[in-house]
């Protein structure tokens, strides 16, 4: 049973690369699509640009990038120098959060460093309410 549904995950995952384009197309893809949206929104995080980039709809096309395409994409953009992966703190809550930004940032360097410390500032808050306290030992938002 157990063999059973590890073959089901391994074939889930690899759905994507066996219905016709090369896994190398699709990273390709991927890192089209990260620019994409890097020119868009300046700075996101990694659960942001997961979850923008599988949305089916988003691009209005039916390739969706799955989230080990998009991790192999942003490890070749940023061994290529494209994009940088900045580390900073939020003002309230003093945590480390991860933002993807674009390496070449001239004549946008204030809007992607707004865009990055908005997106900071909105992540800290959700990890704060996610935080067990003595008075919300689940959380704020309560067990997943």
């Amino acid at each position: 049973m157990g063999a059973r549904i590890a073959l089901k995950q391994k074939n889930r995952k690899n759905a994507q690369v066996n219905e016709g384009m090369q896994k190398a197309e699709y990273v390709a893809l991927g890192c089209e699509r990260v620019m994409e949206t890097l020119t868009s929104e300046y700075a996101v995080l990694h659960s942001e640009l997961e979850a923008r980039l599988a949305e089916k709809y988003h691009y209005q096309q039916v390739e969706v990038i799955q989230p080990h395409i998009l991790t192999v994409a942003l490890r070749e953009l940023a061994a290529a120098g494209h994009i940088t992966f900045s580390r900073s703190t939020t003002t309230n809550t003093a945590q480390i959060i991860t933002t993807i930004e674009p390496a070449a940032t001239h004549k946008i360097k204030t809007r992607v460093s707004k865009a990055s410390a908005s997106k900071r500032k909105l992540y800290g808050r959700y990890l704060s309410w996610n935080h067990a306290t003595q008075r919300f030992p689940s959380g704020r938002l309560g067990p997943a």
